[in-house]
């Protein structure tokens, strides 16, 4: 039995959400929870979102996976159905913080439904 998702499969998500953002086509699921969670990182939202995305997904690898295997599919009426892959890792950008990030393909975007400071096993949300 194979176990989901590979480091491959892993891999490719990223290399596809990054070339997505790079694009400019991005959304996000829950805009004011992002920006609470950035204020609470110390950065400015508007000035400094898109960098700081870019930054986590050049630095993360199939290593930093903090999903579940198989990933979660998402219950959100927007993104119904989409697979949800969470990292964990460092972000030089927000002076060594460890973040978690979790986002989905969904439609040829790429969604980011978290971007917070790492909180305990469990409670990332």
């Amino acid at each position: 039995m194979t176990v989901r998702p590979s480091h491959k499969e892993l891999s490719k998500k990223l290399r596809d959400a990054s070339a997505l953002l790079r694009k400019g086509f991005v959304t996000i699921l829950e805009p004011d929870v992002i920006i609470a969670d950035a204020f609470e990182l110390g950065y400015s939202f508007k000035k400094e979102f898109n960098s700081i995305s870019q930054e986590l997904l050049d630095v993360i690898t199939p290593d930093n996976y903090a999903g579940t295997r198989p990933p979660l599919r998402s219950y959100e009426a927007e993104i119904q159905g989409a697979e949800l892959f969470a990292f964990v890792a460092e972000s030089t950008l927000l002076d060594g913080i460890t973040v978690y990030f979790k986002f989905a393909l969904y439609n040829d975007t790429l969604v980011i439904v978290s971007l917070h400071k790492n909180r305990k096993e469990g409670n990332h949300g």
